[in-house]
Protein backbone atom coordinates (compact mmCIF):
# COMPACT_ATOMS: atom_id res chain seq x y z
CA UNK A 1 0.00 0.00 0.00
CA UNK A 2 1.06 3.20 -1.03
CA UNK A 3 0.27 5.32 1.87
CA UNK A 4 1.46 9.14 0.28
CA UNK A 5 3.70 11.06 -2.63
CA UNK A 6 5.70 12.59 0.04
CA UNK A 7 8.04 15.01 -2.05
CA UNK A 8 7.94 16.50 -5.27
CA UNK A 9 11.60 17.49 -5.90
CA UNK A 10 13.16 18.80 -9.30
CA UNK A 11 16.69 17.85 -9.44
CA UNK A 12 19.01 18.46 -12.65
CA UNK A 13 19.88 14.75 -13.77
CA UNK A 14 23.40 14.01 -15.74
CA UNK A 15 23.25 11.62 -18.67
CA UNK A 16 27.11 11.03 -18.15
CA UNK A 17 30.73 12.64 -16.66
CA UNK A 18 30.60 15.24 -19.32
CA UNK A 19 31.42 16.30 -22.55
CA UNK A 20 35.22 16.63 -23.99
CA UNK A 21 35.78 20.57 -22.14
CA UNK A 22 34.52 18.50 -19.19
CA UNK A 23 31.27 20.14 -18.84
CA UNK A 24 28.40 17.87 -17.87
CA UNK A 25 25.77 17.04 -20.29
CA UNK A 26 22.20 18.21 -18.40
CA UNK A 27 18.91 17.81 -19.94
CA UNK A 28 15.68 19.09 -18.37
CA UNK A 29 15.44 18.55 -14.74
CA UNK A 30 12.67 16.40 -14.02
CA UNK A 31 10.32 15.57 -10.92
CA UNK A 32 10.92 12.73 -8.37
CA UNK A 33 8.46 11.78 -6.21
CA UNK A 34 9.29 9.52 -2.75
CA UNK A 35 6.05 7.25 -1.89
CA UNK A 36 5.69 5.37 1.43
CA UNK A 37 5.25 2.02 0.82
CA UNK A 38 3.35 0.20 4.05
CA UNK A 39 3.42 -3.54 2.12
CA UNK A 40 6.27 -3.91 1.00
CA UNK A 41 7.77 -8.08 1.34
CA UNK A 42 10.85 -9.21 0.82
CA UNK A 43 12.82 -10.42 -1.07
CA UNK A 44 14.19 -7.00 -2.68
CA UNK A 45 13.23 -6.70 -6.12
CA UNK A 46 14.84 -8.31 -8.74
CA UNK A 47 17.80 -6.75 -10.43
CA UNK A 48 17.40 -7.45 -14.25
CA UNK A 49 20.49 -9.68 -15.34
CA UNK A 50 22.18 -9.95 -11.96
CA UNK A 51 23.98 -13.20 -11.14
CA UNK A 52 25.89 -14.18 -7.98
CA UNK A 53 29.51 -14.23 -7.35
CA UNK A 54 32.84 -12.20 -8.03
CA UNK A 55 33.97 -9.35 -5.63
CA UNK A 56 33.63 -5.35 -6.05
CA UNK A 57 36.33 -3.34 -5.15
CA UNK A 58 35.44 0.19 -3.96
CA UNK A 59 37.94 3.10 -3.52
CA UNK A 60 37.76 5.68 -0.99
CA UNK A 61 40.28 8.67 0.22
CA UNK A 62 40.13 8.56 3.71
CA UNK A 63 39.56 6.50 5.97
CA UNK A 64 36.02 6.24 7.82
CA UNK A 65 35.60 8.09 10.91
CA UNK A 66 33.20 5.79 12.43
CA UNK A 67 31.99 2.42 11.69
CA UNK A 68 29.70 2.00 14.43
CA UNK A 69 26.20 2.43 12.85
CA UNK A 70 24.89 4.68 15.49
CA UNK A 71 28.18 7.35 15.11
CA UNK A 72 27.76 6.83 11.10
CA UNK A 73 26.94 10.20 9.98
CA UNK A 74 29.11 10.67 6.01
CA UNK A 75 27.64 9.45 3.04
CA UNK A 76 30.57 7.52 1.52
CA UNK A 77 30.68 5.08 5.32
CA UNK A 78 26.85 5.57 5.02
CA UNK A 79 26.40 3.91 1.34
CA UNK A 80 28.99 0.78 2.50
CA UNK A 81 27.02 0.40 6.07
CA UNK A 82 23.78 -0.18 3.94
CA UNK A 83 25.64 -3.43 3.10
CA UNK A 84 26.44 -4.33 7.19
CA UNK A 85 23.00 -3.09 8.32
CA UNK A 86 19.52 -2.65 8.36
CA UNK A 87 17.26 0.25 10.21
CA UNK A 88 13.61 0.31 11.08
CA UNK A 89 12.82 1.74 7.47
CA UNK A 90 15.15 2.19 4.27
CA UNK A 91 14.71 3.77 0.70
CA UNK A 92 14.76 1.70 -2.18
CA UNK A 93 14.66 2.53 -5.82
CA UNK A 94 12.43 0.22 -7.79
CA UNK A 95 13.33 -0.85 -11.55
CA UNK A 96 10.94 2.12 -12.67
CA UNK A 97 13.44 4.43 -11.31
CA UNK A 98 10.89 5.27 -8.39
CA UNK A 99 12.22 6.34 -5.07
CA UNK A 100 10.58 4.61 -2.29
CA UNK A 101 10.37 4.66 1.29
CA UNK A 102 9.48 1.34 3.20
CA UNK A 103 9.64 -1.07 6.13
CA UNK A 104 13.36 -2.47 6.93
CA UNK A 105 13.46 -4.07 10.00
CA UNK A 106 10.50 -2.57 10.70
CA UNK A 107 6.96 -4.22 8.58
CA UNK A 108 5.88 -0.99 7.80
CA UNK A 109 7.15 2.62 7.74
CA UNK A 110 5.13 3.30 11.28
CA UNK A 111 1.93 3.51 12.51
CA UNK A 112 0.75 6.88 14.12
CA UNK A 113 -1.16 7.91 16.92
CA UNK A 114 -3.80 10.71 15.38
CA UNK A 115 -1.62 13.71 16.70
CA UNK A 116 1.73 12.14 15.37
CA UNK A 117 3.22 12.05 19.01
CA UNK A 118 3.37 8.23 18.96
CA UNK A 119 4.50 5.96 16.60
CA UNK A 120 4.48 2.41 16.56
CA UNK A 121 6.66 -0.65 14.62
CA UNK A 122 6.48 -4.09 14.32
CA UNK A 123 10.04 -6.34 13.59
CA UNK A 124 9.54 -8.57 10.62
CA UNK A 125 9.64 -12.09 11.81
CA UNK A 126 13.44 -13.82 11.10
CA UNK A 127 15.80 -10.78 11.66
CA UNK A 128 18.77 -12.55 13.00
CA UNK A 129 22.13 -11.13 14.38
CA UNK A 130 25.09 -12.33 11.81
CA UNK A 131 25.80 -14.92 14.65
CA UNK A 132 22.34 -16.65 14.66
CA UNK A 133 21.39 -14.49 18.13
CA UNK A 134 17.32 -13.10 17.04
CA UNK A 135 17.43 -9.60 16.60
CA UNK A 136 14.55 -8.21 19.40
CA UNK A 137 12.62 -4.20 19.54
CA UNK A 138 15.22 -4.31 23.12
CA UNK A 139 18.08 -4.21 20.19
CA UNK A 140 16.64 -1.23 18.76
CA UNK A 141 15.60 0.60 21.40
CA UNK A 142 19.39 -0.07 23.05
CA UNK A 143 20.90 1.37 20.20
CA UNK A 144 19.15 4.66 20.52
CA UNK A 145 19.60 4.84 23.73
CA UNK A 146 23.48 4.60 23.60
CA UNK A 147 23.49 7.24 20.74
CA UNK A 148 22.37 9.36 23.65
CA UNK A 149 26.22 9.09 24.92
CA UNK A 150 28.50 11.92 24.53
CA UNK A 151 31.08 9.11 24.75
CA UNK A 152 29.44 7.96 21.57
CA UNK A 153 28.97 11.08 19.43
CA UNK A 154 28.96 12.19 15.89
CA UNK A 155 25.99 10.72 14.10
CA UNK A 156 22.77 11.74 14.08
CA UNK A 157 20.89 13.36 16.87
CA UNK A 158 17.47 13.58 14.86
CA UNK A 159 16.14 11.02 17.64
CA UNK A 160 17.57 12.51 20.79
CA UNK A 161 16.73 16.05 20.06
CA UNK A 162 13.21 14.71 19.53
CA UNK A 163 12.57 12.33 22.72
CA UNK A 164 15.17 14.35 25.45
CA UNK A 165 18.08 16.38 26.53
CA UNK A 166 21.41 14.37 25.66
CA UNK A 167 22.35 12.25 28.47
CA UNK A 168 25.74 11.10 30.54
CA UNK A 169 25.16 7.48 30.50
CA UNK A 170 23.65 4.68 28.67
CA UNK A 171 20.95 2.69 30.08
CA UNK A 172 18.52 0.04 28.00
CA UNK A 173 15.75 2.57 27.38
CA UNK A 174 16.23 6.28 26.35
CA UNK A 175 13.19 8.46 27.29
CA UNK A 176 10.19 8.16 25.53
CA UNK A 177 10.51 4.29 24.25
CA UNK A 178 8.75 1.42 25.47
CA UNK A 179 8.93 -2.09 24.12
CA UNK A 180 5.69 -3.72 24.95
CA UNK A 181 7.21 -6.76 23.47
CA UNK A 182 10.32 -8.10 21.64
CA UNK A 183 8.64 -7.52 18.09
CA UNK A 184 6.98 -4.22 19.35
CA UNK A 185 9.17 -0.29 20.00
CA UNK A 186 6.75 2.19 20.75
CA UNK A 187 8.02 6.02 20.79
CA UNK A 188 5.93 8.50 22.47
CA UNK A 189 7.28 12.29 21.50
CA UNK A 190 6.31 15.02 23.47
CA UNK A 191 5.60 16.84 20.01
CA UNK A 192 4.09 15.69 17.06
CA UNK A 193 7.04 14.52 14.74
CA UNK A 194 5.47 14.05 11.32
CA UNK A 195 9.27 13.20 9.78
CA UNK A 196 9.49 10.24 12.28
CA UNK A 197 9.33 7.34 8.99
CA UNK A 198 12.11 9.51 7.57
CA UNK A 199 14.56 9.76 10.41
CA UNK A 200 14.51 5.87 11.48
CA UNK A 201 16.55 5.25 8.28
CA UNK A 202 19.43 7.00 9.79
CA UNK A 203 21.75 4.36 11.80
CA UNK A 204 20.96 5.09 15.16
CA UNK A 205 18.03 2.70 14.80
CA UNK A 206 20.25 0.00 13.99
CA UNK A 207 19.87 -2.47 16.68
CA UNK A 208 23.27 -3.13 18.95
CA UNK A 209 23.70 -6.74 21.11
CA UNK A 210 24.11 -4.68 24.22
CA UNK A 211 26.72 -7.57 25.17
CA UNK A 212 28.68 -7.15 22.73
CA UNK A 213 28.59 -3.10 22.68
CA UNK A 214 32.45 -2.40 22.98
CA UNK A 215 32.22 1.52 23.56
CA UNK A 216 34.34 3.35 20.97
CA UNK A 217 35.98 -0.08 19.93
CA UNK A 218 32.48 -0.79 18.39
CA UNK A 219 33.51 1.40 15.73
CA UNK A 220 35.81 -1.32 14.51
CA UNK A 221 33.31 -4.60 14.60
CA UNK A 222 29.92 -3.72 14.48
CA UNK A 223 27.94 -6.66 14.61
CA UNK A 224 25.99 -7.40 11.28
CA UNK A 225 22.54 -7.36 10.34
CA UNK A 226 22.42 -7.09 6.79
CA UNK A 227 23.50 -9.13 3.77
CA UNK A 228 27.34 -8.85 4.56
CA UNK A 229 29.49 -9.02 7.51
CA UNK A 230 33.34 -8.00 8.40
CA UNK A 231 35.70 -10.41 7.53
CA UNK A 232 38.80 -8.18 8.03
CA UNK A 233 39.26 -4.48 9.02
CA UNK A 234 42.31 -2.82 8.88
CA UNK A 235 41.41 1.06 9.70
CA UNK A 236 43.01 3.13 7.09
CA UNK A 237 43.79 0.21 4.50
CA UNK A 238 41.24 -2.35 3.98
CA UNK A 239 38.18 -3.59 4.48
CA UNK A 240 36.48 -6.72 3.29
CA UNK A 241 33.04 -7.77 3.62
CA UNK A 242 31.34 -11.29 2.83
CA UNK A 243 27.85 -12.75 2.90
CA UNK A 244 26.28 -13.08 6.63
CA UNK A 245 25.08 -16.65 6.43
CA UNK A 246 22.47 -15.20 9.01
CA UNK A 247 20.62 -12.75 6.48
CA UNK A 248 17.31 -13.81 5.32
CA UNK A 249 16.57 -12.30 2.16
CA UNK A 250 13.18 -12.72 2.50
CA UNK A 251 13.00 -10.56 5.46
CA UNK A 252 14.51 -7.86 3.28
CA UNK A 253 12.77 -5.67 0.53
CA UNK A 254 16.08 -3.31 -0.26
CA UNK A 255 19.03 -5.42 -0.33
CA UNK A 256 20.34 -8.39 -2.77
CA UNK A 257 23.56 -10.04 -1.78
CA UNK A 258 25.05 -10.39 -5.19
CA UNK A 259 28.73 -10.28 -5.10
CA UNK A 260 30.69 -12.69 -2.87
CA UNK A 261 32.51 -10.08 -1.37
CA UNK A 262 33.25 -6.37 -1.33
CA UNK A 263 36.68 -5.01 -0.49
CA UNK A 264 37.25 -1.15 0.35
CA UNK A 265 40.08 0.00 -0.09
CA UNK A 266 41.30 3.49 1.87
CA UNK A 267 44.08 5.85 1.04
CA UNK A 268 43.04 5.94 -2.92
CA UNK A 269 42.96 9.86 -3.68
CA UNK A 270 40.19 10.89 -6.22
CA UNK A 271 42.71 10.77 -9.13
CA UNK A 272 44.07 7.68 -8.40
CA UNK A 273 40.84 6.14 -7.85
CA UNK A 274 39.76 7.38 -11.12
CA UNK A 275 43.08 6.60 -13.00
CA UNK A 276 42.35 2.94 -11.40
CA UNK A 277 38.99 2.29 -13.06
CA UNK A 278 39.73 4.00 -16.62
CA UNK A 279 43.05 2.03 -16.47
CA UNK A 280 40.26 -1.21 -17.04
CA UNK A 281 39.83 -2.29 -13.70
CA UNK A 282 36.58 -3.40 -14.17
CA UNK A 283 35.07 -4.70 -11.28
CA UNK A 284 36.65 -1.42 -9.14
CA UNK A 285 33.79 0.96 -8.28
CA UNK A 286 35.34 4.53 -7.42
CA UNK A 287 33.22 6.63 -4.66
CA UNK A 288 35.16 9.73 -5.10
CA UNK A 289 34.14 12.32 -7.43
CA UNK A 290 36.41 12.56 -10.51
CA UNK A 291 39.05 15.73 -10.16
CA UNK A 292 38.16 18.21 -12.75
CA UNK A 293 41.76 17.69 -14.75
CA UNK A 294 40.18 14.10 -15.68
CA UNK A 295 36.46 15.39 -17.08
CA UNK A 296 38.11 15.22 -20.42
CA UNK A 297 39.77 12.23 -20.06
CA UNK A 298 36.51 10.28 -19.31
CA UNK A 299 34.72 11.88 -22.00
CA UNK A 300 36.85 10.58 -24.03
CA UNK A 301 36.00 6.92 -23.03
CA UNK A 302 32.97 6.87 -23.82
CA UNK A 303 31.86 3.51 -22.84
CA UNK A 304 33.24 4.63 -18.97
CA UNK A 305 31.26 8.00 -18.95
CA UNK A 306 27.85 6.47 -19.96
CA UNK A 307 28.37 3.90 -17.23
CA UNK A 308 29.20 6.60 -14.04
CA UNK A 309 26.83 7.65 -11.28
CA UNK A 310 26.11 10.76 -12.12
CA UNK A 311 23.53 13.79 -11.10
CA UNK A 312 22.84 16.35 -8.48
CA UNK A 313 23.13 15.37 -4.82
CA UNK A 314 21.50 16.80 -2.35
CA UNK A 315 24.56 18.51 -0.26
CA UNK A 316 24.63 22.26 -0.08
CA UNK A 317 28.21 23.03 0.83
CA UNK A 318 28.99 26.31 3.04
CA UNK A 319 31.20 28.41 4.97
CA UNK A 320 29.96 28.01 8.60
CA UNK A 321 30.43 30.73 10.74
CA UNK A 322 30.86 30.00 14.53
CA UNK A 323 28.72 32.95 15.77
CA UNK A 324 29.43 32.74 18.99
CA UNK A 325 33.26 33.66 18.53
CA UNK A 326 32.06 35.98 15.64
CA UNK A 327 29.36 37.67 17.31
CA UNK A 328 29.50 40.73 15.07
CA UNK A 329 26.43 40.21 11.96
CA UNK A 330 28.16 43.08 10.21
CA UNK A 331 31.04 40.56 9.97
CA UNK A 332 29.14 37.60 9.15
CA UNK A 333 27.24 39.61 6.35
CA UNK A 334 30.34 40.80 5.11
CA UNK A 335 31.72 37.63 5.08
CA UNK A 336 28.71 36.67 2.63
CA UNK A 337 29.05 39.86 0.24
CA UNK A 338 32.88 38.71 -0.45
CA UNK A 339 32.47 34.90 -1.03
CA UNK A 340 34.29 34.76 -4.75
CA UNK A 341 32.22 31.29 -4.92
CA UNK A 342 33.25 31.51 -9.24
CA UNK A 343 36.76 31.25 -7.98
CA UNK A 344 35.68 28.76 -4.87
CA UNK A 345 33.95 26.27 -7.89
CA UNK A 346 37.32 26.90 -10.06
CA UNK A 347 39.70 25.82 -7.16
CA UNK A 348 37.28 22.67 -6.27
CA UNK A 349 36.28 21.29 -9.70
CA UNK A 350 34.73 24.08 -11.67
CA UNK A 351 30.82 24.45 -13.02
CA UNK A 352 31.02 20.78 -14.07
CA UNK A 353 30.63 19.44 -10.68
CA UNK A 354 28.95 21.90 -8.64
CA UNK A 355 27.11 25.13 -9.33
CA UNK A 356 27.13 28.69 -6.70
CA UNK A 357 24.75 28.39 -3.51
CA UNK A 358 22.60 31.13 -2.13
CA UNK A 359 20.67 29.76 0.03
CA UNK A 360 20.67 27.13 3.29
CA UNK A 361 18.39 24.92 2.12
CA UNK A 362 18.97 22.37 -1.07
CA UNK A 363 17.35 22.05 -4.12
CA UNK A 364 16.19 18.85 -3.31
CA UNK A 365 13.74 19.68 -0.35
CA UNK A 366 9.42 20.25 -1.17
CA UNK A 367 9.40 23.90 -0.96
CA UNK A 368 12.64 25.20 -2.19
CA UNK A 369 12.64 28.60 -3.00
CA UNK A 370 16.04 30.41 -4.90
CA UNK A 371 16.72 34.14 -3.40
CA UNK A 372 19.59 35.62 -2.95
CA UNK A 373 20.04 37.76 0.47
CA UNK A 374 23.21 39.26 -0.99
CA UNK A 375 23.64 40.00 -4.07
CA UNK A 376 27.30 40.75 -4.98
CA UNK A 377 27.58 38.42 -8.07
CA UNK A 378 29.15 35.29 -8.48
CA UNK A 379 32.62 36.92 -7.64
CA UNK A 380 32.08 38.49 -4.37
CA UNK A 381 32.28 42.39 -4.05
CA UNK A 382 35.51 42.47 -1.90
CA UNK A 383 34.94 46.71 -1.70
CA UNK A 384 31.24 46.43 -0.71
CA UNK A 385 32.73 43.81 1.89
CA UNK A 386 34.90 46.54 2.95
CA UNK A 387 32.57 49.05 3.51
CA UNK A 388 30.15 46.89 5.86
CA UNK A 389 33.54 46.58 7.76
CA UNK A 390 33.88 49.86 8.56
CA UNK A 391 37.57 49.54 7.05
CA UNK A 392 38.70 46.99 9.44
CA UNK A 393 41.02 44.40 9.39
CA UNK A 394 38.91 41.33 10.52
CA UNK A 395 41.24 38.18 11.89
CA UNK A 396 39.26 34.54 11.31
CA UNK A 397 40.91 31.11 12.34
CA UNK A 398 40.12 29.24 9.37
CA UNK A 399 39.88 25.28 10.23
CA UNK A 400 40.58 23.37 7.06
CA UNK A 401 40.43 19.82 6.30
CA UNK A 402 44.51 18.34 5.46
CA UNK A 403 43.77 16.21 2.42
CA UNK A 404 42.63 16.12 -1.35
CA UNK A 405 41.52 20.03 -2.06
CA UNK A 406 41.66 21.33 1.06
CA UNK A 407 44.87 23.18 1.36
CA UNK A 408 43.87 24.40 -1.94
CA UNK A 409 40.42 25.92 -1.12
CA UNK A 410 42.12 27.43 2.08
CA UNK A 411 44.91 29.16 0.22
CA UNK A 412 42.36 30.64 -2.12
CA UNK A 413 40.07 31.54 0.73
CA UNK A 414 42.99 33.43 2.53
CA UNK A 415 44.02 35.55 -0.56
CA UNK A 416 40.32 36.36 -1.30
CA UNK A 417 39.33 37.50 1.62
CA UNK A 418 42.27 39.53 2.48
CA UNK A 419 40.52 41.96 -0.49
CA UNK A 420 38.07 42.47 1.42
CA UNK A 421 39.75 42.70 4.71
CA UNK A 422 39.79 39.55 6.69
CA UNK A 423 43.04 38.15 7.88
CA UNK A 424 42.88 34.25 8.19
CA UNK A 425 45.11 32.01 10.03
CA UNK A 426 45.04 28.71 8.59
CA UNK A 427 44.52 25.89 10.82
CA UNK A 428 44.85 22.49 9.45
CA UNK A 429 42.84 19.28 10.42
CA UNK A 430 43.59 15.64 10.05
CA UNK A 431 41.09 14.18 7.15
CA UNK A 432 39.92 11.74 10.09
CA UNK A 433 39.18 13.99 12.43
CA UNK A 434 37.74 16.85 10.70
CA UNK A 435 33.92 16.78 11.47
CA UNK A 436 34.55 15.57 14.85
CA UNK A 437 37.03 18.73 15.61
CA UNK A 438 34.37 21.04 14.33
CA UNK A 439 31.69 19.73 15.24
CA UNK A 440 33.02 20.50 19.06
CA UNK A 441 31.81 22.90 20.92
CA UNK A 442 35.05 24.91 22.14
CA UNK A 443 36.74 24.08 18.87
CA UNK A 444 38.42 27.84 18.75
CA UNK A 445 37.86 28.11 15.31
CA UNK A 446 35.99 31.31 13.32
CA UNK A 447 35.10 29.54 10.25
CA UNK A 448 35.07 26.34 8.26
CA UNK A 449 34.10 24.18 5.03
CA UNK A 450 31.61 22.18 5.80
CA UNK A 451 28.67 20.27 3.81
CA UNK A 452 24.95 19.70 4.98
CA UNK A 453 22.74 17.25 2.79
CA UNK A 454 18.89 16.83 3.68
CA UNK A 455 18.52 13.36 5.63
CA UNK A 456 15.14 13.55 4.10
CA UNK A 457 13.52 15.82 1.23
CA UNK A 458 12.32 18.05 3.98
CA UNK A 459 13.64 21.54 5.19
CA UNK A 460 12.99 19.81 8.74
CA UNK A 461 15.95 17.76 7.64
CA UNK A 462 18.49 20.63 7.25
CA UNK A 463 16.86 24.05 9.13
CA UNK A 464 16.89 22.19 12.82
CA UNK A 465 20.15 20.68 12.35
CA UNK A 466 21.93 23.58 11.28
CA UNK A 467 20.80 26.02 13.58
CA UNK A 468 18.71 24.76 16.35
CA UNK A 469 20.21 25.75 19.83
CA UNK A 470 19.04 23.35 21.93
CA UNK A 471 20.58 20.39 19.75
CA UNK A 472 24.28 21.95 20.88
CA UNK A 473 26.04 19.61 23.32
CA UNK A 474 29.73 19.12 24.20
CA UNK A 475 30.23 16.91 20.95
CA UNK A 476 28.68 15.78 18.34
CA UNK A 477 27.47 19.08 16.90
CA UNK A 478 25.76 19.29 13.53
CA UNK A 479 24.92 22.85 14.02
CA UNK A 480 28.35 24.35 13.95
CA UNK A 481 27.05 27.57 13.77
CA UNK A 482 26.44 27.08 17.06
CA UNK A 483 23.87 29.50 16.90
CA UNK A 484 21.51 29.35 20.09
CA UNK A 485 18.43 31.78 19.63
CA UNK A 486 15.48 31.13 21.47
CA UNK A 487 13.14 32.92 18.53
CA UNK A 488 14.56 30.64 15.73
CA UNK A 489 14.10 27.62 17.96
CA UNK A 490 10.17 28.86 18.32
CA UNK A 491 9.87 28.76 14.80
CA UNK A 492 11.36 25.46 13.94
CA UNK A 493 9.06 23.87 16.76
CA UNK A 494 6.27 25.91 14.80
CA UNK A 495 6.60 24.71 11.70
CA UNK A 496 7.63 21.08 12.62
CA UNK A 497 4.32 21.11 13.70
CA UNK A 498 2.89 21.59 10.39
CA UNK A 499 1.15 18.17 9.28
CA UNK A 500 0.85 19.00 5.76
CA UNK A 501 4.34 19.05 3.72
CA UNK A 502 3.60 21.56 1.00
CA UNK A 503 2.78 23.91 3.36
CA UNK A 504 5.76 23.55 6.11
CA UNK A 505 7.92 23.33 3.18
CA UNK A 506 6.82 27.29 2.02
CA UNK A 507 7.68 27.65 5.91
CA UNK A 508 10.71 26.24 5.81
CA UNK A 509 12.00 28.18 2.68
CA UNK A 510 10.76 31.85 4.32
CA UNK A 511 12.52 31.25 7.51
CA UNK A 512 15.58 30.04 5.32
CA UNK A 513 15.72 33.38 3.75
CA UNK A 514 14.66 34.85 7.07
CA UNK A 515 18.06 33.31 9.28
CA UNK A 516 20.49 34.49 6.30
CA UNK A 517 19.20 38.33 5.57
CA UNK A 518 18.45 39.10 9.85
CA UNK A 519 21.52 36.08 11.23
CA UNK A 520 23.91 35.26 8.89
CA UNK A 521 25.06 31.98 10.10
CA UNK A 522 26.75 30.48 7.10
CA UNK A 523 27.99 31.59 3.65
CA UNK A 524 26.31 29.05 1.32
CA UNK A 525 29.00 28.12 -1.62
CA UNK A 526 27.59 25.61 -3.61
CA UNK A 527 24.96 22.81 -4.77
CA UNK A 528 26.83 19.86 -5.27
CA UNK A 529 27.08 17.19 -8.32
CA UNK A 530 28.47 14.10 -8.66
CA UNK A 531 30.58 11.78 -11.27
CA UNK A 532 31.80 8.95 -9.83
CA UNK A 533 33.56 5.92 -12.28
CA UNK A 534 32.65 2.48 -11.85
CA UNK A 535 34.02 -0.27 -13.68
CA UNK A 536 32.71 -1.68 -16.48
CA UNK A 537 32.39 -5.29 -14.46
CA UNK A 538 30.07 -4.20 -12.07
CA UNK A 539 26.32 -2.99 -12.72
CA UNK A 540 23.54 -2.78 -10.54
CA UNK A 541 24.74 0.99 -9.44
CA UNK A 542 22.99 3.59 -8.66
CA UNK A 543 22.95 7.43 -7.29
CA UNK A 544 21.31 6.84 -4.08
CA UNK A 545 19.08 10.25 -3.89
CA UNK A 546 18.64 11.06 -0.50
CA UNK A 547 22.88 9.80 0.23
CA UNK A 548 23.96 11.61 -2.76
CA UNK A 549 26.47 8.57 -3.42
CA UNK A 550 26.64 5.57 -5.56
CA UNK A 551 24.28 2.55 -3.88
CA UNK A 552 26.29 -0.33 -3.53
CA UNK A 553 23.23 -2.52 -2.41
CA UNK A 554 21.96 -4.43 -5.64
CA UNK A 555 25.45 -4.32 -7.31
CA UNK A 556 26.36 -7.76 -8.96
CA UNK A 557 29.44 -8.54 -11.27
CA UNK A 558 28.55 -9.17 -14.79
Amino acid sequence: MRRALVAVVLLPLVTSCGDRDGAPSRPAPRPQTVALVDDARGPAPAVPGAKRGGTVTALIENEFEHLDPGRTYVARAQSVNLLLQRTLTAYRRTPAGQLELVGDLATDTGRPSPDRRVWTYTLRDGLRFEDGTPIRSGDVAYAIARSFSPALADGPTWLQNWLGENGAGVSPLPPGVRVPDDRTIVFEFPRPQPDLPFAVTLGNTTPVPKDRDTGAGYDLRPVATGPYRIESYRPGERLTLVRNPHWDPRSDPVRHDHPDRFVVEFGQSAGEATERVLSGERTTVSLEQVPPEMLAAVADNRAIAQHATVGSTPYVGYLKINVARVTDLAVRRALNCAMDRDGYLSATGGRALSEPATTLLPRNVVGFRAYNAYDCGPAGDPSRARKMLGGRTVALRFGYRDSGRGPAVAAFLERSLAAAGFDLELVPIPPNRYYSTIGTRDNGLDVYIATWSADWPSGAAVIPALVDGRTIAAKGNSNTSYLDDPVVDAEIDRIRAIDDLAEAGREWSRLDERLMRDIAPVVPVFYDRTCALNGLGVDGLYLHEVLGVTSLTTAFVT
